[in-house]
């Protein structure tokens, strides 16, 4: 696993994580001094981290967290457990009208609960691929 270095700032990113609303503990380059996930961001399987952290006698759980997502309630309905959601799929990004913005695209987002997150992309990113999680599914 080679250690990127940020674009913008050119300093060598660090293992961070966050925790989703359901306690899972997403991983990925982080760059601290400009306070940024590599972009696009490609969360980092357990096992490759885990492998990393074992010459260094450290765990998942040595990683600092960036962000904790469990407390947060959703923007709609205020449910607590909500996740956070990009207004502007990150599919977007190499768009030529957005590819120069895309970090203030990026950072355009809100907490949503599972419910509230799958409605949106039901209605708006119908077309995407893997949305297995759709809450009609789980409603039938």
């Amino acid at each position: 696993m080679i250690r990127p270095t940020c674009p913008a700032c050119n300093a060598p990113m660090l293992l961070r994580k966050q925790i989703a609303s359901n306690g899972v503990k997403q991983i990925g380059w982080y760059c601290v001094q400009c306070e940024r996930w590599e972009q696009p961001v490609h969360w980092l399987a357990h096992r490759d981290v885990i492998e990393l952290l074992q010459s260094h006698r450290a765990t998942i759980d040595d990683i600092p967290t960036v962000n904790d997502y469990r407390d947060v309630p959703c923007a709609v309905c205020g449910k607590i457990g909500s996740e956070m959601h990009h207004w502007m799929p990150q599919k977007f990004n190499t768009h030529e009208d957005v590819e120069t913005d895309w970090q203030a695209w990026q950072s355009l987002q809100a907490p949503l609960c599972k419910y509230h997150h799958d409605l949106w992309h039901d209605l708006v990113t119908d077309w995407m691929p893997r949305r297995g999680n759709s809450r009609r599914k789980e409603n039938g």
